[in-house]
């Protein structure tokens, strides 16, 4: 009997929890929280994997944290423009083009002007840039410190924030410069410490061929007293100096060709910096490019790094090269200027960046600020995937979209 009953009222209650369940919906799942999406970083990116294997590249690098950042309150982009010496060599190439990635990754516009060597028309330039009122900002590397100290004061006194790179501004309202010390202890010291080593090591006089860039440039006399304040200490060490070739590969090929076939004691080469692929040429010329393990070698040593420079370094035709490659002063510089016109955060005013000594041993196993030591081993022309550098060590992190809204309100 019990058994019977039972078995009718556990039907009754299973209908009944039934029909409840007909009634009822089921509560919905909640929306997840939408996931920030993930930066893209360096090892990301396929065209990066060679340099991340190799151990010169840091993987964590992001490629653009400027995503979104140079925008004002009413949405229109910042407007920034950019002036050069010139743009007929290779690192001045490279310059504009992983300059104008960087600020165009950072939604702000770009426009620039190539000054030609010509000092009054980069004057030019800057005064109706300021005069226009059409930029918040400029990116300068100015050709002659001198000349263009008073117009730059002017033009940022009118409202125009000025970042520069490369050549010191003698005038205190230039905002700010990044910049390599080349007087300094990471400065040409260590390439003429290299000359002095060898000739002491071999116990043997060398006379090196000093090409000049402009002895009216502050930066080729700082490149010159770097090197001449190890030199001159060594007696076996004399140095023939050039004319001034202008930072021209056309007459520092003629320099070189000149000097090293009317003076045959001639055994090494410093070039101060632009020209360097003009004195190789030179060399080449003349049959005196040749392996270090050649008797008849001249010791080269150049004071930047270039595709042509680092192309005869691998193929061990010179013995090194400054890592002064232009590439990151121009990504401190537009660090700067993001960080002032946007964050409207001061800066300081000069940025001093440290340098190092490239021969065949180094190139490869050092990095400079998360990124291989020279540009030429980025992948040639593809600025938009060169990530931004982590330049905390300097001071200097990278603003961003978040730090704006954070800081700035919007």
């Amino acid at each position: 009997m019990k058994k019977e009953y039972f078995v009718p009222l556990l039907a009754v209650l299973l209908a009944v929890s039934l029909m409840f369940a007909g009634c009822t919906q089921p509560a919905p799942a909640p929306t997840p929280e939408p996931t920030p999406e993930e930066p893209l970083k360096v090892k990301d990116v396929p065209e990066l994997q060679d340099l991340v294997a190799l151990g010169t590249i840091d993987p964590e690098l992001i490629i653009n944290p400027y995503d979104g950042l140079a925008f004002k309150p009413d949405g229109t982009p910042f407007k920034f423009a950019a002036t050069y010496h010139f743009l007929g060599a290779d690192a001045m190439y490279n310059a504009e083009g992983y300059i104008h990635s960087l600020v165009e990754r950072s939604g702000a516009t770009y426009t620039f002007f190539n000054a030609q060597e010509d000092s009054a028309k980069q004057v030019s330039y800057i005064e109706d840039l300021a005069a226009s009122g059409d930029a918040d900002g400029l990116v300068l590397q100015p050709i002659d410190e001198h000349v263009l100290g008073p117009v730059c004061e002017k033009a940022e006194a009118a409202g125009l924030r000025i970042a520069n790179w490369d050549i010191a501004m003698k005038h205190e309202s230039i905002l700010t410069t990044a910049l390599h010390d080349f007087e300094g202890p990471t400065g040409t010291k260590l390439i003429g410490d290299y000359f002095v080593e060898l000739a002491e090591q071999r116990n043997e006089e060398i006379t090196v061929f000093e090409v000049w860039g402009m002895k009216s440039v502050e930066t080729a006399v700082e490149r010159h007293n770097g090197f001449h304040s190890s030199v001159d200490e060594c007696p076996l060490v004399h140095v023939m100096e050039s004319a001034e070739c202008m930072w021209s590969d056309e007459i520092a090929s003629s320099l070189v060709m000149d000097a090293f076939t009317v003076y045959p004691e001639l055994g090494g080469l410093y070039v101060q910096g632009g020209g360097s692929t003009g004195a190789l040429e030179g060399l080449n010329a003349i049959g005196r490019l040749l392996p270090t393990t050649d008797p008849l070698h001249v010791v080269a040593f150049l004071g930047d790094a270039n595709n042509s420079v680092v192309s005869n370094l691998d193929d061990g035709k010179i013995d090194g090269c400054m890592s002064h490659c232009l590439w990151d002063m121009c990504d401190v510089c537009v660090k700067l200027l993001l960080k002032n016109a946007v964050l409207g955060e001061s800066v300081p005013r000069t940025v001093y960046l440290p340098m190092g000594l490239v021969t065949r041993e180094t190139i490869d196993a050092s990095m400079l600020f998360g990124v291989p030591l020279v540009y030429p081993r980025m992948p040639y022309d593809q600025f938009d995937i060169w990530p931004v550098m982590d330049t905390s060590e300097v001071g200097i992190d990278a603003p961003t979209k978040a730090m704006r809204m954070t800081l700035v309100g919007y």
